[in-house]
């Protein structure tokens, strides 16, 4: 099926979802128990939007990878005030990570804290979700980084690839890889979380665990270990203590401190704790104001509250911000390249979800 017939069915779609607003609408104010044509076509109305908008994303995730290579990016990344544009080749690259000493000689230590920096600005396009660009950049700079021959950096750069994979969708390709690196440095722990990261997404929990246990025997207080490991109670619908949160134990790492803020306020709005759930996502915004999933759960928050509420006004209300959210997002993010098919996803189902409390009268009216 084409994109072009997937699009021309999604406006026959919208044409009969308004069709169904209509109809139901006629449908509670004439009967005391609405289930006319008007509620029949609004559920038969939402199972063919989940089918088209599966088939849409799958058409615009083909359409992601097929133009990845072709990528025109015009953002930059600075080195030392230095500009470094994924468009630019090797050679370029080179002489803005490589330092010179007074005598001509490559300064190593220069040229991998260079690297390094460079790096961190890839990890900035993964908070943005820009994994295009994000691959671009380490592709670029992949020989600079061998030809430096430090361990450290180059085991950087090869799980920043794996997570780039990750984000890809290249699921299967990254797995493989990081179980490649965990055989070559047992003492890392990155790589077992990396890999129990991807079999709680596939709710393998049995595995997901196992590879926990591993990374736990490393080192047993690392950060990304007690993300991890939050992360699972959470999928698992474990009741977790919200009362003995303490935001002294954050680590000090601005962005590193962000992921638990984000993760800790999704948890507080599941023990119904609203105000401290927006004040914990408005904390991991304003520490890390480039991470796109923070502002997504922070809509998110607002779906769930516009969907469960029973007050009408306030369920209007709701459905206003989060259009007004949504093209915030939007707008903030379009600035520096696209988030990726399953993100457009999420920002299109919201709204979806919006428009249909505001086009669907309450039928306590």
């Amino acid at each position: 099926m084409s994109r072009r017939i997937v699009y021309q069915l999604l406006i026959v779609l919208g044409i009969v979802l308004l069709f169904a607003s209509i109809t139901y609408w006629l449908d509670i104010r004439t009967s005391d128990k609405p289930v006319g044509l008007g509620q029949n076509i609004l559920g038969w109305s939402a199972i063919i939007t989940d089918i088209l908008v599966w088939i849409s994303a799958y058409l615009i995730n083909q359409k992601d990878k097929s133009d990845a290579a072709n990528v025109q990016i015009s953002k930059q990344i600075y080195i030392n005030g230095d500009v470094i544009n994924s468009n630019l080749n090797i050679g370029d690259n080179n002489k803005l990570i490589i330092s010179k000493d007074e005598n001509g000689n490559t300064d190593y230590g220069e040229s991998i804290s260079n690297a390094n920096l460079y790096l961190e600005g890839v990890k900035v396009e993964f908070d943005r979700e820009n994994a295009n660009l994000a691959g671009k950049l380490l592709e670029n700079v992949k020989d600079i980084i061998l030809k430096l021959g430090d361990e450290n950096l180059s085991l950087e750069h090869e799980i920043l690839e794996c997570r780039c994979l990750q984000k890809l969708e290249k699921v299967d390709e990254a797995r493989k890889i990081y179980q490649n690196i965990s055989k070559r440095y047992p003492e890392d722990p990155r790589p077992f979380l990396y890999l129990a990261e991807i079999c709680l997404n596939e709710n393998n929990f049995d595995e997901n665990n196992e590879y926990l246990e591993k990374a736990e025997k490393i080192n047993g207080d690392f950060w990304l270990l007690k993300l991890e490991q939050l992360l699972r109670k959470q999928n698992l619908g474990e009741e977790v203590d919200t009362s003995t949160i303490d935001e002294k134990s954050f680590p000090e790492d601005p962005k590193i401190k962000a992921n638990f803020y984000r993760l800790y306020g999704l948890l507080l709005e599941n023990s119904g704790d609203q105000t401290n759930a927006d004040r914990f996502l408005g904390k991991a915004i304003y520490l890390n104001p480039d991470r796109f999933s923070a502002y997504l759960d922070e809509l998110s928050l607002v779906e769930r509250r516009m969907l469960a509420s029973i007050d009408v006004s306030q369920r209007l209300h709701l459905a206003q911000v989060l259009l007004k959210g949504i093209e915030s997002v939007a707008n903030r993010f379009a600035q520096y390249g696209d988030v990726g098919a399953r993100n457009r996803l999420n920002l299109y189902t919201k709204k979806f979800s919006a428009y249909l409390v505001l086009c669907q009268p309450s039928i306590d009216g």
